[in-house]
């Protein structure tokens, strides 16, 4: 599965090959923090360090991943692009917590995976503490870089550009 965040605002061409290229389980493109001037938004967890994405944590307790340095194991990364196998779908079973509307409609009418959401740091980041959580493996390419902002309707524009893409690519993501 394939996610694009809304918010995310550029993405460069061949990215999507790129990611599946990395033959990871769950992989993603490097960004940055909502607006300009913010940190990374890739960050690994310092050694020893027992904090949780689903709680707060101490800045301390993270190193942010800055670009150019290559494919780097990570903790906590934005859904900005992120490629993740079916095979990992599978094993955390019923990602999605489904309200009774959609459960009544069926998961094949629901339109955007929604996974716990937290307040404070949305529904990516206790995305990725659920794959630690189950030992699986959350990879960043820090040379695909992604541009995160407010959403707009060059957003949009571009979604349609990347679909396009993706159709006349003949690029089958539910195959991996």
């Amino acid at each position: 599965m394939l996610i694009v965040d809304s918010d995310t605002t550029y993405i460069p061409k061949g990215s999507v090959e790129r990611l599946i290229k990395a033959d990871k389980d769950v992989v993603c493109a490097h960004a940055f923090m909502r607006g300009e001037g913010f940190p990374p938004a890739i960050i690994k967890k310092k050694p020893g360090i027992e904090a949780r994405a689903d709680e707060v944590f101490l800045a301390s307790d993270a190193d942010y991943v800055w670009p150019q340095q290559g494919l780097q194991k990570v903790w906590l990364a934005p859904y900005q692009m992120m490629l993740i196998k079916t095979s990992v779908l599978k094993k955390l079973e019923r990602p999605v917590k489904l309200s009774e509307r959609v459960a009544k409609a069926g998961i094949e009418a629901a339109c955007v995976p929604r996974f716990p959401y937290h307040m404070s740091t949305g529904n990516d980041w206790p995305f990725c503490q659920r794959l630690e959580d189950e030992g699986i493996e959350l990879w960043c390419d820090t040379d695909l870089e992604v541009d995160h902002r407010h959403v707009n309707k060059r957003t949009f524009q571009l979604y349609k550009q990347l679909a396009v893409e993706l159709k006349t690519q003949h690029v089958k993501l539910d195959t991996m």
